[in-house]
């Protein structure tokens, strides 16, 4: 058994954005970082391993464990309007669900080809993200403008509101949220 300590330098701004995401909100995302961003590794064990502490060549690779156990299946997504209307619903499931030192993140795939992806902060003053992602390859007509509408819902919503419109999108309680470890 050995362990691993390191110094990491983030010269690149899209790594430093993928270890607040994934360190600071438990997002599902692995991280690849160059050489040039590791300072120092410190490798404790057998001295074979020890001997790799000594490369200058390494690429560190982080990989989120396995996921947090599937407590929900299923998730409504609401969006409000500036005049406190219901924009519309959709009904998506969630394909992961984390929690790290700064908040939640949550993965809903929602018309079976559309994703999105929140991190929700601890702090109400602080504004949380919401990310999309899709893909209408061989998807029904169907599937594709109910995407359309959640997208057209979704920029209707000021900047103020869409961080209340993820709030609101929690799957769950608070006393459903995922465990920090």
């Amino acid at each position: 058994m050995g362990t691993v300590k390191s110094s990491l330098w983030c010269a690149r701004v899209q790594h430093a954005a993928a270890i607040r995401r994934t360190f600071g909100f438990g997002a599902n995302e692995a991280i690849d970082l160059p050489s040039e961003a590791i300072r120092r590794v410190v490798i404790t064990g057998p001295r074979w391993l020890q001997a790799l502490s000594a490369s200058e060549n390494a690429i560190l690779t982080w990989i989120p464990t396995s996921p947090l156990p599937a407590v929900f299946t299923t998730a409504e997504i609401t969006l409000i309007g500036d005049d406190e209307r219901v924009l519309s619903s959709h009904e998506g499931s969630v394909r992961h669900a984390g929690a790290g030192s700064l908040g939640y993140s949550f993965d809903v795939d929602v018309h079976r080809r559309t994703g999105l992806h929140f991190l929700i902060p601890d702090d109400n003053h602080e504004i949380g993200s919401l990310n999309t992602t899709f893909d209408f390859t061989r998807t029904l007509p169907s599937l594709v403008l109910q995407s359309i509408r959640l997208f057209r819902d979704l920029h209707q919503c000021s900047a103020s509101r869409t961080a209340r419109c993820a709030r609101r999108s929690r799957p769950g309680s608070a006393r459903h949220r995922p465990r920090r470890g």
